[in-house]
């Protein structure tokens, strides 16, 4: 699992920014200054220097208040300081009263946001898609999606109305997934071939065809 959050307001960030969160530390997100820098910081002064920050542990992502002066909520209910919650996906984090909002995604394949219900209202042509800030607007509605998100759903309405294969998608969305399955099974052939009987006499056969022709060829 692969944890981001999609910023949806909060200066310095732009409207729709993903930052993805670490495995192997706690991810704190505040308000810097000259003494501390979070990994996330903010520039308003209602939001703590600490002000919440997000671990991962056991395949799971937790978000913990860090006893912040204006508090934390998570889809508007406010966190125990100190208390784990865990995240799930599209929750909304909220800072000190909306100073700041995120939204809290996964960027696995597998965990991806179900695009089903949202492809059956986009094909009724009433949608705009913005590829700068990741989001699609469906009537009034507005949704902020992850990179791979965006990719799937743009690949998608390009073949609208045409059957698309999970491999032609994964081959679009996640290329990485695809040359990474390519290497281990070329690897494996490799291993293959290089452990079938008589191998290592053909390659000797080749290399003795080879010296032959480089010395008729240097003596002509």
């Amino acid at each position: 699992m692969n944890g981001m959050l999609i910023i949806r307001n909060g200066a310095p960030f732009y409207e729709g920014a993903s930052v993805p969160i670490p495995k192997d530390k706690a991810c704190i997100i505040g308000r810097s200054s000259e003494e501390w820098e979070p990994y996330l910081a903010f520039q308003s002064a209602y939001i703590s220097r600490k002000h919440f920050e997000v671990t991962y542990e056991s395949n799971a992502f937790f978000i913990t208040d860090l006893f912040s002066k204006h508090g934390t909520k998570v889809n508007g209910e406010e966190l125990q300081p100190g208390t784990p919650r865990l995240l799930k996906e599209q929750d909304v984090i909220t800072l000190a009263n909306e100073e700041a909002a995120l939204v809290f995604r996964n960027d696995d394949m597998d965990a991806t946001l179900d695009l089903g219900p949202l492809l059956k209202q986009i094909n009724k042509p009433f949608y705009t898609l913005d590829p700068i800030l990741q989001k699609v607007k469906v009537k009034e509605e507005t949704y902020i999606l992850s990179d791979k998100e965006y990719s799937c759903l743009a690949y998608l309405l390009e073949y609208n109305n045409q059957f698309v294969s999970k491999e032609a998608l994964k081959k679009s969305v996640w290329p990485e997934r695809v040359e990474s399955n390519w290497r281990n099974s070329s690897s494996s052939r490799r291993a293959e071939c290089a452990d079938l009987p008589g191998s290592q006499k053909n390659r000797n056969i080749f290399r003795n065809r080879s010296d032959s022709r480089k010395r008729v060829l240097a003596a002509l």
